[in-house]
């Protein structure tokens, strides 16, 4: 069963219990305020006949000029007037427990019930007698007429007031099926109108759930569903960014196992195959043994370059850092000296400018990165041009920049210059014994830093490197 189909009928039998039972009080309320004023009525003709019978019998007596009456013409002068009178269904008089009197009394054999009631508290006393077919109120009181108690009983017919009774129990029932009737199609109509907005956010989970993570659902209905429609495209729309998240993170590991397994190849199969010449060659000269050697060499090399940063590439965003306070002049020179060689091989000249800056950072990670981006300035320079590494301070910040004048990088080279293995010219970087993964371990340990790398190039005249890192003191 839906929820709608639920919250309507529950609705419905809510309303028809209310109904109901508010239909039954006021009946029930009705009907006792009925029935007291029947038995006040009751009492009230019950109170009259026997003042007028006890006024008949003074009559009679007066009028015949007698002391007292005998017990038959009392007792004939009551049964005449119970007999006239049209208030009552019947009545009953007795004397020291015999009935004296019945006039048609179809209760007669319960009217003694509460008799002893009636002479020890001698009051009026009533009570409601369901016969076979009928309904009756009996009263009952003491009448003294010439100095004798008579048990004097009427009894009225409640038939009207039951029928009435059970006539107004089936109207209730019949405004209750009609009202039932008229508040179902309105829950039915409201019901489905104030649900229909769950059909829309089904059908869009189902959707969801099948994987289309594009999926928004329209915000309709009351404030609580477009609160939940709101909280499920929020939920969607980061979904389709993690998705989109890993994709691009499994794309860029399988483009990084792939260029990795593409440059170990290149080295591995230059050292296996001139080893192998060398091994089946028989006559081999000397100089052909030391070119076969060199190139062995030479590609030994890069391929241990190639492994060393991939190493640190690897491991870089799980290091911890040992951040401590540095002196850059101090850091610079110690540069300047560790590249001293790789200028000289490469006819190239490196210059420092630092101030008294004082730097909190990890000194060896930090050293690797400013090693790094001299090797490809070196890599990138021209015989006899200089690249300048430099160290100022501006508003609280120290800008670090190493600057060449080399070959520079296009717009598109620049996109993906911190790429792993990206080489804008692979023919050169291999000549270099380059593995594309320079910037990239550049980034890295920027990142570790809390700062990043800044790079600016034009093509044909040289790349700026650049990164913002905060003043400890001098």
């Amino acid at each position: 069963m839906k929820l709608w189909q639920r919250i309507f009928l529950t609705a419905l039998l809510l309303v028809i219990l209310a109904t109901t039972i508010t239909g039954w009080m006021i009946q029930s309320k009705n009907f006792s305020s009925t029935m007291q004023q029947e038995k006040e009525r009751a009492a009230a003709i019950h109170a009259n006949l026997a003042a007028g019978i006890s006024s008949q019998v003074v009559y009679q007596r007066l009028l015949q000029s007698l002391p007292a009456l005998g017990e038959k013409q009392v007792q004939q002068i009551a049964g005449t007037f119970l007999s006239e009178n049209a208030d009552i269904s019947g009545a009953a008089l007795y004397l020291e427990g015999t009935v004296v009197h019945l006039y048609p009394m179809h209760a007669a054999e319960r009217a003694n019930v509460f008799a002893s009631n009636i002479l020890e508290k001698n009051i009026c006393l009533q009570q409601i007698i369901h016969d076979a077919q009928s309904v009756y109120l009996m009263s009952g009181s003491i009448l003294t007429i010439e100095e004798k108690d008579y048990l004097l009983y009427t009894e009225k017919n409640l038939d009207a007031l039951y029928a009435g009774k059970a006539e107004q129990m089936r109207m209730i029932c019949y405004i209750n099926l009609l009202t039932a009737s008229v508040i179902a199609v309105l829950l039915l109509i409201t019901t489905y109108l104030h649900l229909r907005p769950l059909s829309a956010i089904q059908t869009g989970l189902e959707q969801i759930t099948q994987g289309d993570y594009q999926t928004r659902i329209k915000s309709k209905g009351a404030a609580e569903l477009r609160q939940l429609t709101a909280h499920i495209n929020d939920m969607t729309e980061a979904t389709e960014q993690h998705m989109e998240q890993l994709q691009q993170t499994a794309d860029s590991r399988k483009q990084f196992v792939d260029s990795f397994a593409h440059e170990l190849k290149t080295p591995l199969t230059s050292i296996m195959g001139f080893g192998d010449l060398m091994r089946v060659t028989r006559s081999m000269d000397a100089e052909m043994r030391q070119e076969y050697a060199q190139i062995i060499v030479t590609e030994a090399k890069r391929l241990q370059t190639l492994s060393g940063k991939l190493l640190q590439l690897a491991t870089a965003e799980h290091v911890q850092t040992e951040q401590q306070q540095v002196l850059a002049a101090s850091l610079f020179e110690e540069i300047r000296v560790a590249t001293a060689p790789m200028c000289l091989h490469n006819h190239v000249r490196l210059s420092v400018h630092c101030d008294k800056t004082v730097l909190t950072i990890d000194k060896e990670l930090f050293k690797s990165l400013l090693y790094n981006l001299i090797d490809n300035a070196v890599k990138a320079s021209h015989t006899g041009s200089e690249i300048r590494l430099s160290c100022k301070t501006r508003r609280g910040k120290s800008i670090i920049a190493v600057e060449d004048h080399g070959i520079g990088m296009n717009a598109q080279q620049l996109q993906h210059a911190t790429e792993p293995f990206y080489m804008a010219d692979k023919a050169r970087s291999r000549k270099e014994n380059g593995a594309g993964l320079g910037l990239s371990l550049c980034s890295e340990i920027a990142h570790l830093h809390n700062t990043q790398l800044h790079i600016r190039s034009h093509e044909g005249k040289g790349t700026i490197v650049w990164l913002v890192m905060p003043v400890s003191g001098a």
